[in-house]
């Protein structure tokens, strides 16, 4: 264990698939989708015995899911200690849906990393009502619930006007749906109905910061956006959400609604 990073040995495999979950699980359960498993941890044409994972949440057991292709083994638990969270001047959360985390970010650096976990469709970016799948995008907290039906919740501003023109460009005979949320009731499996669950323990550490109150931004990614779409987005606007999309429909690009990278650049060609 290095720092807030953790050093996994393999042994004698020489990986090409290593996934992470926050809680012990089966080479079944992962290609099933039955347990909140990251993405291949592995980057692009990397080998070795070894792996230095840089994106550990902390304070929970991690299990390591390792295959070379033939043979499958789990390595864990693996444990980051867990520190307290310190008073945050400018407080932001990241929603990582790839990585299965919450990070606390202060004046742009990470503080901390907690475990989260989604709905039934986890990596797929919400864009009708299905109790399934959880927004992408860059909200804000607009409401606190101390006592709320999952423990405690933060009420994110779903749905944005970006989200209401791709679900009419997207022609969906579901309502938009709404009522997203950050809260409790743990992570033991992908369960919520398009929220992000932490751990009570999590949510009353946040709640305990009145600092993280209405107006705190919260960016979700690593579904079907990327953190470099966000960023595209918040350097400004490129037109109005719906115009957007059509851009986006007649480009041939996913219709996302947002100056996301890929528009950005077909945009100014």
């Amino acid at each position: 264990m290095e720092g807030r990073q953790i050093r996994v040995s393999f042994g004698e495999l020489q990986p090409r698939l290593v996934i992470r979950c926050a809680g012990p699980f089966s080479a079944d359960q992962a290609e099933r989708g039955l347990a909140p498993t990251t993405r291949n941890l592995l980057g692009p044409g990397r080998t070795g015995r070894s792996l230095l994972d840089g994106t550990p949440p902390e304070g929970v057991d991690l299990y390591y899911g390792v295959s070379d292709g033939d043979s499958w083994s789990t390595v864990g638990p693996v444990r980051l200690p867990s520190r307290a969270l310190p008073h945050l001047a400018h407080p932001a959360l990241r929603i990582d849906k790839s990585l299965y985390t919450l990070t606390m970010l202060d004046d742009g650096r990470p503080v901390k990393r907690y475990p989260v976990v989604f709905g039934s469709a986890p990596l797929r970016r919400k864009f009708e009502f299905d109790n399934a799948s959880t927004p992408e995008g860059r909200y804000t907290i607009h409401n606190l619930q101390p006592q709320a039906t999952y423990h405690r919740a933060y009420d994110l501003d779903y749905p944005l006007a970006c989200d209401q023109a791709r679900h009419q460009l997207l022609g969906s005979q579901q309502p938009i749906g709404g009522e997203i949320q950050i809260h409790g009731r743990g992570i033991r499996r992908n369960w919520t109905f398009g929220c992000t669950a932490l751990r009570d323990g999590d949510v009353d550490e946040l709640f305990a910061h009145p600092e993280i109150g209405v107006g705190t931004p919260v960016w979700i990614a690593g579904g079907e956006l990327t953190w470099d779409d966000l960023a595209s987005d918040a350097q400004g606007a490129l037109a109005s959400p719906l115009e957007l999309g059509q851009f986006q429909k007649r480009h041939g690009l996913p219709i996302s609604c947002l100056s996301d990278r890929a528009t950005r650049l077909a945009w100014t060609r």
